[in-house]
C-alpha cells in the first residue's frame, strides 16, 4: 500500500510549495504576528532544526521559519528518526527568541500550541488533541504529531528551534507505526491543507509563547489536554528504568511519578524518556 495519496489530490486549497514562502511570509505580516518573520522552504533537505541551528550560528536572530516537503535526517527526542514520505505531512521548524523559558514549559507551551492548531485546522475533526508528556500530540490515543526543541550554542543568545512534525495527510505508516500513528487525514476522512495548518501553527506559538504568556494559565491548559494524569507508566530516566503512576505534570520542572514504593520522584523531560503507558490499576 502506498504510504500517501498522489501529491496533487493533497491541496486543493494551498498554494504551490514554491509559493509558500511569500504566502506565509504575508499572512503573518497580516496577522501582527512575529515581526520580521522571514520563511524559507525546502524540496529535501536533511533536517529543519539543523538548518535554524546553523543559521543561528551565522549571526541570523530570527524570528525564522523553515519548512522541508521531505527530511532525509529528520530526527524526534534523544536520536530516534522521524521519518515521512514526501508530498504529505509537515515538517517544520521555527527559531524564536523565547525570553529565558524553561525547558519544561517551553515544551508544555509549544505541544499545547500544536494541538490548538491542528483542531483549528480542522475544525470538524471529530476528536480533540490529547497531550502525552512531554512532546506527543494525540489523536485517538494515537501519536499525529511531535516536537523536538532545541537552543542553539549563541553567545548571549536566548533562541530556541521548536521542531514540530505533523501526520497532516499520510494516509498508510510502516508495520512498526501503524498500531501507535495516525494522520489528521485519517481521522477527518479527507486531505488537508498543509497551508493552512503552518499558518495557525504560527498563530498559536505566538499566543501561547507571547510577552503576556502566563505560566500557570499554561499549566493548566496542558493539563486539561493531558493523557496521562493518574496513569501507570514506565520511565528510563538517567539510564534506570522506573514505574509508577503518574501524580502530576509540573511546567517548571517535570513529570512527577508516585514510585511502587510511595515515593514521588521529578522526571525531567531532558533526561527521561516514556517506555510504556498503561491505564492505572
Amino acid at each position: 500500500m502506498n504510504q500517501a495519496l498522489h501529491a496533487q489530490s493533497f491541496y486543493p486549497l494551498d498554494p504551490a510549495w514554491t509559493e509558500f514562502e511569500s504566502a506565509l511570509e504575508s499572512a503573518a505580516s497580516a496577522q501582527g504576528i512575529f515581526s520580521g518573520l522571514k520563511v524559507r522552504v525546502f524540496d529535501t533537505i536533511e533536517s529543519t532544526n539543523d538548518l535554524c541551528t546553523a543559521e543561528a550560528q551565522r549571526g541570523t536572530r530570527g524570528p525564522l521559519v523553515v519548512l522541508a516537503d521531505q527530511q532525509t535526517a529528520g530526527r524526534g527526542r534523544q536520536g530516534s528518526r522521524w521519518k515521512s514520505p514526501p508530498h504529505c505531512n509537515l515538517l517544520m521548524s521555527v527559531m524564536l527568541h523565547v525570553r529565558g523559558l524553561g525547558d519544561d514549559l517551553l515544551a508544555l507551551a509549544a505541544s499545547l500550541a500544536v494541538a490548538d492548531a491542528i483542531e483549528r485546522a480542522a475544525p470538524a475533526m471529530p476528536v480533540e488533541c490529547r497531550l502525552k508528556w512531554p512532546n506527543d500530540i494525540l489523536l485517538a490515543e494515537r501519536k499525529v504529531a511531535g516536537i523536538l526543541i532545541e537552543k542553539p550554542v549563541t553567545k548571549g543568545s536566548d533562541l530556541a528551534v521548536i521542531g514540530i512534525g505533523v501526520n497532516v495527510n499520510q494516509t498508510a505508516f510502516p508495520p512498526e507505526l501503524a498500531e501507535h500513528a495516525v494522520s489528521m487525514a485519517m481521522i477527518c476522512g479527507g486531505p488537508l491543507s498543509r497551508f493552512s495548518l503552518s499558518r495557525e501553527l504560527l498563530l498559536a506559538l505566538h499566543h501561547r509563547l507571547g510577552p503576556a504568556t502566563d505560566k500557570n494559565e499554561i499549566a493548566a491548559a496542558w493539563k486539561a489536554r493531558c493523557d496521562m494524569l493518574g496513569r501507570r507508566v514506565s520511565l528510563e530516566t538517567g539510564g534506570v528504568v522506573i514505574s509508577g503512576i503518574v501524580a502530576d505534570i509540573d511546567p517548571f520542572e517535570g513529570l512527577v511519578l508516585r514510585q511502587d514504593n510511595g515515593v514521588l520522584r521529578m522526571c525531567h523531560a531532558a533526561s527521561s524518556r516514556m517506555v510504556r503507558t498503561l491505564l492505572a490499576t
